[in-house]
């Protein structure tokens, strides 16, 4: 179908509005569309042999045992130009002006170095424009040389650090790679896994993957401990967008908090001054921080002592009633939250003791009920359809935000979760479309937990489908067009890769990268019904679109039975008074094939 035709169709579907309307609060917006793929795949081998082009995708096993996948007849791979404009360097581009010095090797069997950019060296080959994009993704590698092993099996061969960056906004991969008399052998107790045989990415040289390899000066401990104050701290888990250990250390805006036996000082994040937040391109987290040998940044958190998995605060007011809401104490954005703590810039002398923790520590509030936060909170406050905005007397009565003062005197903000802003991956909508009416399983686990679901969401969807999307809940026999759910993913960071776009033209940009994305007419009709209105009060926009990763991260999915495809798409927006300056990428469009999963979403705040 052509553009043309594309839009008509879809200017048709969005003008027939769909008779069962979710819930006006969207949120965490996953599409499932279950189809046949049988012709998408016949057709992706006949354009490759219309091209004179194999057929063959790299195996899994040529992946792990380091063999070079296929490359397409005739086309050998070629190397990526070190001056490629736009190319991201994770150490330069840090512009870090404080470093700490190179740490020692405590097994004595390196000898650890600053990172050297490696220029000449890449893992991944660039895609031959010959090759349909279909087949392959297209990785960029930037490696440093971070150290000479002195001792073992391995002595003399340099340690390589790999970035791994996907095309587009995502996720990137961290490898270890030793380079040994001539050969590459990837640690794999030390790195991402490699890409598989779904991710088709193209080897530039042969990676030999070595399972079992020792390197001790990266054997991190899981626990760290302060004394003063007496503080027990854990490695902090990968949450969203957040990858531990993923980024070189750096000392700008940080302060030395304490220092362990075993790793030595240990820094947290400092506030930044007005003029700072204009220009740094830092964003504190408020972790605690250490640097390994290899030059990363590792991170650790403490758990807030009175809050559980309910998040729920064993608080009691000076009324003396226990607290029964559920709060947070991140800050909240994008799709999920900023940071580990919301830690608040505020003055101790501004707040009155509102009532103490189980262990009789206090907690405050505001002194005036006028405060600016207080009345910020309260016009911003989402009032669902049908229902009535609470007074404000009844507003502050609830302590709405609480303040914690923690053991290394910063005061953390606690936010009750009925009143956070929205922060949402928007439009809850799962369509299931299999070639014959069959059961599906459906899981969705967003990091930040789900708060609604339509049906009931319980241990997972149990659904009968049919072709039509019909979809019968299982649990109570009631009939559904789609399924609806609600929550927030993890730490989440809006990308810088994307387009600019002017308002008159959000409608065919829509078509056309959501059609290059992967969806269907109604699948793109849907969103357009949802999205485009959103996408009207600004001039322009800046508009980028994540994949697969991302919301692996964010929110991991799980069908049964198991998918043969599946396309993830979630959209984040930011309004613009004049176009702005961006780096694009190229989307590759995925081929649809068997049973195939396609989810869809934005973020909304």
């Amino acid at each position: 179908m052509d553009g043309k035709k594309e839009g008509e169709a879809l200017d048709n579907l969005l003008t027939n509005k769909m008779t069962y309307k979710l819930l006006s609060r969207g949120f965490a917006v996953m599409v499932l569309v279950v189809i046949v793929g049988a012709f998408a795949s016949q057709q992706y081998k006949k354009q490759r042999a219309d091209l004179g082009l194999s057929v063959n995708q790299p195996t899994a096993e040529q992946i792990t045992n380091g063999t070079p996948p296929p490359v397409a007849d005739g086309v050998p791979p070629t190397d990526q130009s070190p001056t490629e404009p736009g190319e991201y360097d994770r150490y330069r581009d840090q512009q870090c002006k404080q470093r700490l010095p190179v740490l020692a090797s405590k097994s004595g069997l390196v000898t650890w170095q600053a990172p050297e950019r490696l220029k000449s060296l890449h893992i991944f080959a660039n895609r031959p424009q010959e090759i349909p994009s279909e087949f392959i993704n297209y990785y960029t590698d930037v490696n440093y040389k971070v150290g000479t092993i002195i001792g073992g099996k391995y002595a003399g061969g340099d340690i390589i650090l790999v970035f791994a960056q996907p095309d587009g906004p995502s996720v990137s991969s961290q490898y270890h790679v030793v380079r040994f008399q001539g050969a590459y052998y990837y640690l794999a107790k030390y790195s991402d896994p490699l890409p598989g045989k779904d991710d088709n990415a193209q080897f530039a040289i042969k990676l030999v993957s070595d399972q079992t390899f020792e390197l001790a000066d990266l054997n991190l401990p899981k626990t760290i401990q302060s004394t003063e104050p007496s503080v027990s701290m854990t490695y902090a888990a990968n949450y969203g967008f957040f990858k531990n250990g993923s980024d070189f250390f750096c000392l700008d805006y940080r302060v030395k908090a304490f220092s362990d036996p075993e790793v030595g000082d240990v820094y947290t994040d400092r506030f930044l001054t007005a003029a700072e937040q204009q220009k740094a391109t830092y964003r504190p987290q408020y972790g605690f921080y250490i640097q390994s040998p290899n030059g990363l940044s590792h991170t650790y958190t403490f758990p807030i002592p009175f809050v559980g998995k309910d998040s729920v605060p064993v608080v009691t007011w000076t009324n003396g009633k226990a607290n029964t809401r559920e709060y947070g104490y991140q800050s909240v954005g994008g799709c999920g939250v900023n940071n580990f703590v919301d830690n608040a810039e505020v003055a101790l002398t501004d707040l009155t003791q509102a009532g103490t923790t189980f262990t009789g520590q206090p907690i405050y509030e505001y002194k005036s009920a006028k405060a600016d936060e207080l009345q910020l909170k309260y016009d911003s406050m989402y009032v669902a359809e049908g229902q009535t905005k609470i007074s404000y007397a009844n507003f502050i009565a609830g302590h709405p935000i609480f303040f914690w003062k923690d053991p290394f005197g910063r005061l953390i903000r606690f936010s009750d979760k009925k009143y956070q802003p929205l922060a949402e991956c928007g439009k809850p909508v799962i369509y299931l479309y299999p070639p014959k009416p069959q059961k599906v399983h459906v899981r969705v686990t967003p990091q930040g937990g789900m708060s609604v679901s339509d049906p009931a969401y319980g241990s997972g969807w149990n659904v009968l489908a049919t072709p039509e999307s019909r979809l019968t809940n299982l649990a109570d026999g009631k009939t559904y067009p789609y399924l609806f759910w609600e929550g927030r993913g993890g730490m989440y960071t809006t990308p810088t890769q994307g387009f600019s776009v002017k308002r008159e033209d959000i409608h065919q940009f829509l078509i056309d990268k959501l059609h290059a994305l992967g969806l269907n007419t109604q699948e793109t009709a849907d969103f357009i019904e949802f999205w485009e209105p959103k996408m009207q009060a600004a001039p322009y926009y800046f508009v980028t679109f994540m994949g697969n990763d991302v919301m692996d991260a964010l929110a991991p999915l799980s069908v049964t039975p198991k998918p043969d495809t599946v396309i993830r798409v979630l959209m984040d927006f930011t309004p613009l008074q004049q176009p702005a300056q961006v780096k694009g990428y190229t989307i590759r469009t995925p081929i649809r094939k068997g049973f195939t999963v396609v989810e869809w979403g934005g973020v909304l705040r």
